[in-house]
């Protein structure tokens, strides 16, 4: 079934609904203007390493599916080994991606203890720790507070012409 389609019972297939849900983080994301920080500024620095992280986890899961699939059509379930999985580009890719989709939401309550701890040296930073509340806020579930937060952020880089 192309991605792009309904499914048979006129609904939205999964694979549209989990792309459309991983890019609206990333749609509504206001970039923190890192030429104007210090390029020093470690939480600036901080900021970007986490939400680059939060968008490569976002494609993982977005992508997770569609490589799963080739694997299944590759390896009957029966075989499905971690050691047939190796043998094969796309179980390798699969085992990789499950892999640094586990790893990520210790890593990121690390670097969010991190990012708490730091205090904003310029207005990038405060913007940088808005930016992260946005992103790694459910959207679909606090649809209001999350447009209020983003329309802060927008109000905040208008402000101070970021």
């Amino acid at each position: 079934m192309d991605s792009t389609k309904s499914d048979a019972s006129g609904g939205v297939s999964r694979r549209l609904l989990m792309s459309a849900v991983g890019a609206a983080p990333a749609a509504c994301a206001l970039p923190i203007n890192a030429s104007r920080a210090a390029p020093d500024d470690p939480l600036v620095v901080a900021c970007q390493a986490w939400l680059t992280r939060k968008a490569r986890q976002e494609y993982l899961h977005r992508t997770h599916g569609t490589v799963e699939e080739r694997v299944w059509a590759q390896i009957p379930h029966e075989q499905r080994s971690d050691e047939q999985m190796r043998a094969c580009a796309d179980g390798r890719l699969l085992l990789s991606m499950e892999a640094e989709l586990e790893a990520w939401p210790s890593e990121s309550a690390k670097l969010l203890r991190r990012i708490r701890r730091m205090r904003a040296q310029n207005i990038d930073g405060v913007v940088g720790k808005l930016q992260i509340t946005a992103d790694g806020m459910d959207a679909e579930h606090d649809v209001y507070e999350h447009r209020v937060l983003v329309s802060a952020i927008a109000d905040v880089k208008r402000l101070f012409s970021l």
